[in-house]
């Protein structure tokens, strides 16, 4: 499955209010990702699957799922400022 197929189908799970199928679909699309070098890839995933993990109140794993988005998805210029129209990252994040 490609990985704009496989987002959707994530998207679709959480607006159908199966957060757990959603977290299954991000959690593969990563190691999937990771299998094949797609470190970029596979660290946007990790964004979604942690904002997922946060609205079910799971928060174990996700300071190390933000740290990979940060670092690793190219998304950052630094570790303050994200490349302009993914601000909205900073309201999911809060303070």
């Amino acid at each position: 499955m490609s990985v704009a197929r496989r987002n959707l189908k994530a998207a679709a799970y959480d607006q159908l209010q199966m957060k757990d199928s959603a977290i299954q679909i991000y959690t593969d699309a990563i190691r999937q990702m990771k299998a094949y070098n797609y470190n970029k890839v596979a660290a946007g995933f990790a964004g979604l699957l942690a904002f997922e993990l946060l609205k079910k109140g799971k928060t174990d794993n996700v300071k190390t799922l933000l740290e990979e988005y940060e670092c690793h998805s190219g998304y950052f210029i630094n570790k303050s400022e994200i490349e302009i129209g993914r601000e909205i990252y900073y309201y999911w994040k809060g303070p």
